[in-house]
């Protein structure tokens, strides 16, 4: 049994002056922050015998804004704000078995379901909204690798496989 946890948290202020001259006529304010989390567990066979294999399932979630203030001319900013949400579960298998000590098989499969958010906003300095709207979308998919390996020697392999992605 296998546990791989993760978290990472990103927060970022900048603020720069873009036309790099000393008068005030491209200047950015920005700041966002990331939050992320995933969980995996994995349940994985004896490799020391013919029939290795793991199955298992995977958790992802993902919080972050951005929030972009920029000024032209010394003018009060426009603001850019962008808020997003990301989640992915996943369930998964894979087995490899040793056919003969030079011969192997490979299959797995993968199912991944996704949920994807962002409210993306443009306002004017006033606060006063030109852009304002909210994206959202669901996915899913199955994904697969199947494979042959032939090891004749040490230097030598050879292998056939096919794969089905998904991002």
């Amino acid at each position: 049994f296998k546990n791989i946890a993760q978290f990472r948290q990103i927060s970022m202020q900048e603020v720069q002056d873009l036309d790099g001259s000393s008068a005030a006529i491209l200047h950015l304010d920005q700041s966002n922050a990331v939050d992320q989390f995933s969980e995996e567990f994995q349940v994985q066979g004896d490799p020391t015998k013919r029939l290795q294999w793991v199955a298992g399932v995977f958790y992802f979630t993902e919080e972050g804004y951005v929030d972009t203030r920029t000024a032209v001319f010394g003018r009060l900013p426009n603001i850019r704000i962008g808020a997003a949400e990301n989640t992915s579960f996943s369930v998964f298998g894979q087995a490899d078995f040793d056919v003969t000590p030079t011969l192997s098989v490979t299959g797995g499969g993968r199912y991944t379901w996704d949920e994807r958010s962002i409210d993306q906003q443009l306002r004017n300095p006033a606060g006063d909204c030109i852009f304002c709207e909210v994206f959202s979308a669901d996915f899913s998919a199955f994904t697969y690798t199947a494979g042959i390996d032939w090891r004749p020697n040490d230097n030598h392999l050879f292998y056939f496989v096919t794969r089905r992605g998904y991002r």
